[in-house]
């Protein structure tokens, strides 16, 4: 009889700390990113996607690229993005970037909420993609890449590390 009291325990034992184990998990913040790249008649670049897969809402209030050494760049007012921008279950953030706006060498895109929490999209792979991206504007549509060369004075650009 002791041996079955002791399977009882051990399952109530387990059982009780997986659901303690999947109710943390699910009052947890978490937030996924969706990248895709386009270009139209008078703009080229890569739009993000921030998407509160979470179960609580989640507001944020910055947003900026991190290249190499420098800790955060970001060339757009994030007036136009309206911070603070609260994000409830299944709401996204959409938020499109000219490819002129990103930094050669960027490797992150990182969002930050109310707690200064960072939430971050690594772009080392997605800068291939925007590098195609630009070398297919330049060559098909000279007058739109040149257009967005002159965006971005030359002077705003960081210099090489």
């Amino acid at each position: 009889m002791g041996w079955v009291s002791l399977v009882v325990a051990l399952y109530g034992a387990g059982l009780s700390s997986t659901l303690a184990y999947l109710a943390w998990r699910k009052d947890r913040y978490s937030v996924r990113f969706f990248v895709s790249y386009g270009h139209r008649h008078d703009w080229y670049g890569m739009t993000i996607s921030a998407v509160n897969v979470g179960f609580r809402p989640i507001t944020f209030h910055e947003m900026t690229f991190k290249q190499g050494e420098f800790e955060g760049y970001m060339f757009r007012p994030e007036e136009e993005v309206a911070f603070p921008r609260k994000l409830a279950e299944g709401e996204q953030l959409v938020i499109s970037f000219h490819a002129e706006d990103i930094e050669p060498d960027t490797t992150e895109f990182v969002l930050y909420d109310t707690h200064r929490r960072p939430h971050r999209l690594d772009l080392t792979a997605e800068m291939q993609h925007l590098d195609a991206i630009r070398e297919l504007v330049r060559e098909a549509r000279p007058q739109l890449y040149a257009a967005g060369q002159n965006l971005i004075a030359a002077i705003m650009r960081r210099p090489a590390p």
